[in-house]
């Protein structure tokens, strides 16, 4: 029991109902009650599902990195197909003060992604979708959807999966990010830098993207972003567009995709 006198504030440090781990995602239950002096009861849910990232060294590039020592979450979400077993989904995530890194490796016998003229449409094939909330803000807002500091990104792969292009789809407002020196929506990113490889059960994919694309994201141990990660899968090629996903993974949860539901993504702590 916590008393705050009438026109005051009080702050507490509490453990959270789990640990964070950095192997998995959490659920946090935490349902706060307030009793007014009058006994008027409010009842609030902060429940939130959260993991941690590791900090690696500043200098760190894609192809430097120890992959090896970064824990790997899977994606165990699906979306549409949840019969598809053949296609699995891992994901690896750092932190430094120049940015985020990711490591997605995805188990998938078919790999198929057709290069269309639009290249917005490139997300109806084997590719990937990461979204990020950089104040982890939008469990706290009423209304659902994207608000002014949310990001989608979309990494497609050539159509001979062996390279790959980073998609900015939606950015922060400029306000926030970098002002008249914000790069324009719906282009290709061509500083946020990506690989992609074929191996003999799927692909690998890895991308880093700059602190400077992540604003207003403070990248320093005890900060927390909202990140959702979505990777697509298509078998058949001739089908129409938006008919053509099979299924997907992602890491949000009950069947649900990334997009539009920032409330839906994890919270990852950035930690030493």
């Amino acid at each position: 029991m916590l008393e705050i006198p009438g026109n005051g504030n009080t702050e507490v440090e509490l453990p959270l109902p789990c640990p964070l781990s950095d192997s998995r995602i959490v659920q946090e239950e935490i349902r706060p009650a307030i009793v007014s002096g009058r006994g008027t009861q409010y009842h609030y849910d902060l429940s939130f599902r959260g993991t941690l990232v590791h900090s690696i060294p500043e200098e760190s590039t894609l192809e430097t990195i120890d992959w090896s020592r970064i824990p790997v979450i899977p994606l165990e979400n699906y979306y549409r197909n949840r019969t598809d077993s053949t296609f699995r989904a891992v994901c690896r995530t750092a932190w430094n003060r120049q940015g985020l890194y990711f490591e997605i490796r995805v188990t998938d016998p078919v790999f198929v992604h057709r290069e269309f003229p639009e290249t917005a449409n490139r997300w109806d094939n084997d590719a990937l979708q990461i979204y990020f909330d950089p104040l982890a803000d939008a469990r706290s807002r009423e209304v659902r959807g994207y608000d002014d500091n949310d990001y989608e990104y979309a990494v497609y792969p050539n159509a001979a999966g062996n390279s790959s292009i980073v998609w900015r789809v939606r950015s922060a407002d400029q306000q926030l990010g970098l002002g008249i020196y914000a790069p324009k929506d719906n282009t290709v990113a061509k500083d946020i830098p990506s690989s992609f490889v074929r191996t003999e059960d799927g692909y690998r994919c890895r991308i880093h993207f700059p602190a400077k694309y992540l604003l207003p994201a403070d990248l320093n141990a005890g900060k927390a972003l909202g990140i959702g990660i979505m990777v697509n899968n298509v078998n058949d090629p001739a089908l129409p567009l938006y008919q053509r996903r099979k299924s997907a993974l992602s890491n949000t949860t009950g069947g649900m995709d990334c997009h539009q539901k920032p409330h839906l993504w994890p919270v990852y702590l950035l930690w030493k």
